[in-house]
Parts: C-alpha cells; structure tokens; sequence
C-alpha cells in the first residue's frame, strides 16, 4: 500500500512538472543564434552496418574480415583473396590492430583474431560465411555492453542468419583458378506444425592450392542453429564445427623479396632443396652443427615451416531472449 502511495504521488508530481512546463511562457528566439540539430538512432558512436545483400556482393567463401574491407577507416591484408590462409589475414581500424578491437557472434565472445590465440574462436572457424545475416563496425572505443576485453578501438559485432520461417535449402558451387573449389549447402526446416520451432543445418567444404609453390588449403565446416518459442520468449542454440588444413606461405621482408623474389616460398614438398639449404645452414656456421655437404656451398639463407596439422574447433552457445514488458496505467 505504501509503494502504491508512494507511485501515485511521483506519478502526480511529473504530471505537475508537465503542467507548469507548458504554462512557463518561451523564451525569445534569437534569430542570429546558429541552429544543429542532429538526428540520431540513440547511438554514440560512428556504427556502420553491412546487411545480407551487401554481404552477398562479395565472393563465396571470402573470410568474414574481409567483408568489411571497404568501409571507411579499414584497411584489410591477406596473403590470398579469400582470407584463406589465416596467419596472414590482418585488419586495422584508424591505426587499431586486431588485438585491440573487441568481436562477438550473436554477442557471444570471440578471440581477437590473432592466429593461435587464447582468448576464443577466429570468427572464420566460428561460422560459415554464407551464414552471416548482419555485420556491424563500431569504430573508436565499442559500446560497454559489447563482450570483449579487447574493444580498445572499436568492435565487430557479427550476427548469423536465423532459420527460415519456410521449409526450403540452398546449395551454391565455386569454382576458379589455383584447383579452387567450394562447395555449400543449407537446409531449413520452416516453422514445424508441432512445436512452432524451427531450424538449420549447413555444411562447406572448400579446397584451394597456394598461388605459388601448390599445396592445399583445405576447409571444412558445419553449422546447426535452432529457434523454439518457449511462453513468452524464445530459446535458441547454435553449434560449430570446424576443421582446417593450411600450408604455409613464407613470410617475406622487402629485403628478402628483391634479393629472392615474390614468389618465394617455403620448401615443402621439395625435401631435396630442404635438405640443400639446412646443408648450406651448416656450411655458414647457422645451426652450430658440423659441416655436413660443403659443396653445397652458402648460397641461400635458412628457412623454417610449421606442420599443417589440420585443426578442429567447435563453437556453441544457447540462448533465451523473452520480449520487454509493456508499462501498464497505474
């Protein structure tokens, strides 16, 4: 009863405030007063917005990072065009690197995109790209209520497709140069009869050699989500499965570049050059190692690679959203 009292009378207050704001008489205008008015849709900061149809313009399987590259402020890098080799794929933000800016999928955290890191999924092994039905860029300091702890210059907040209301599927082929091969398809099961819920199922497999010196990069991925209507909320769910193969590609100083060339890259599957070089390393004094083949001379600089050891992840994350609820009279 007290809070009740208590309610009314706040609620008889603003009205009075109300009241003695429209009787207070305006004040003069002045005329050589300069005017802004700005209209905004409550955000704070500069957010630009990718939607399906603008992410449908770029190629099928191009990394998700990729698909921001021409917004203002971006500057995006990749040793292959489609992102492919996940080492080389950087992104900078107004002088941002990656592991200073925060990213989520369906505002659930990801990792900050280094290769290898400890913080959580790269968004390509995260989800298909053919699944992303929004992209959003917030560039300078990210919303506090974005998850991250490394949104210090700005997030990307991606959101996955949700399943269709209509029972349906999709499959896409691409194919192009360097034996590149994707294929892709989804199935949605529509709204069911039964439970009013509905969901998908996705599945890519994409092949591609290395521009120079061949090797595969492989990919493989599969996507679940799910949307149940539970009373006055809905419950949702999405699971991952990835798994890639990648070779490397040498990294290249601009020294190492005009002395070698562009298109040098690392040894594999040529064991005999390996073993010539790691005898010309032996031959320089480079490993400490006795001298093993001196005639192979001292002509070219050691090289070193990482095992293509493929690597699997999974991704899944459930989630309830209940509507807001509406203000009643008192």
């Amino acid at each position: 009863m007290k809070m009740k009292l208590l309610m009314g009378v706040a609620i008889v207050s603003l009205c009075s405030a109300n009241a003695w704001a429209q009787a207070t008489p305006a004040e003069d205008v002045d005329a050589a007063r300069d005017v802004v008015v700005i209209i905004g849709q409550g955000e704070t900061r500069q957010v630009q917005t990718l939607t399906a149809e603008d992410l449908q313009l770029e190629a099928a399987g191009s990394s998700p990072i990729k698909l921001i590259e021409n917004l203002p402020g971006v500057n995006y890098t990749a040793a292959d065009p489609f992102g492919a080799y996940e080492w080389a794929v950087n992104i900078n933000i107004r002088g941002f690197q990656k592991d200073q800016l925060g990213y989520t999928l369906d505002r659930v955290p990801l990792g900050d995109m280094s290769y290898g890191n400890y913080n959580g999924l790269h968004i390509s092994r995260a989800i298909i790209s053919e699944n992303l039905g929004r992209v959003e860029l917030a560039q300078g300091a990210a919303s506090l209520s974005t998850a991250s702890t490394s949104n210090l210059g700005g997030a990307l907040t991606f959101f996955s497709r949700a399943p269709s209301n209509d029972l349906g599927g999709e499959i896409a082929l691409t194919g192009g140069s360097e034996s590149m091969f994707r294929g892709y398809a989804r199935l949605d099961t529509g709204v069911i009869d039964m439970t009013g819920g509905k969901a998908s199922i996705s599945y890519v497999n994409h092949t591609q050699d290395k521009w120079k010196q061949g090797r595969e990069q492989k990919n493989e991925q599969i996507n679940v989500s799910f949307e149940q209507p539970i009373g006055p909320g809905v419950l949702s769910g999405f699971y991952d499965w990835s798994e890639r193969r990648e070779t490397d590609y040498q990294d290249l100083s601009l020294e190492m570049i005009d002395r070698l060339g562009y298109k040098w890259d690392n040894f594999a599957p040529n064991w005999t050059l390996a073993q010539q070089v790691a005898d010309i390393a032996n031959n320089r004094g480079d490993t400490g190692a006795p001298v093993t083949n001196a005639a192979a001379g001292t002509i070219y600089p050691a090289r070193s690679f990482r095992p293509t050891t493929p690597i699997t992840m999974r991704l899944v994350y459930v989630t309830i959203r209940l509507p807001a609820c509406p203000m009643t009279g008192m």
